[in-house]
């Protein structure tokens, strides 16, 4: 074997373990993403409005945002 068969074999091991992501991937991790911020935010007023003084509105606050979550757990667990 010469040094340029050895050198593309290399090379075209390292290009399939270096291959681009998937777009498809690329838009889901993007979505999950936007669900937990939104998540995050709602979770957050709805501490806050707890913790101010009104516990059942910051309680169902709060609760709203757990269908964010869910989703985004969802498509965790089913896009693998």
């Amino acid at each position: 074997m010469t040094m340029d068969e050895i050198d593309e074999i290399v090379q075209r091991q390292q290009a399939e373990r270096h291959r681009r992501p998937d777009e498809n991937k690329f838009r889901t991790q993007q979505l999950r993403n936007v669900l937990n911020i939104i998540f995050m935010a709602v979770a957050v007023v709805g501490v806050g409005i707890y913790l101010s003084g009104k516990p059942l509105v910051g309680t169902y606050v709060f609760l709203a945002s757990m269908p964010f979550k869910l989703v985004e757990v969802a498509i965790r667990i089913l896009k693998r």
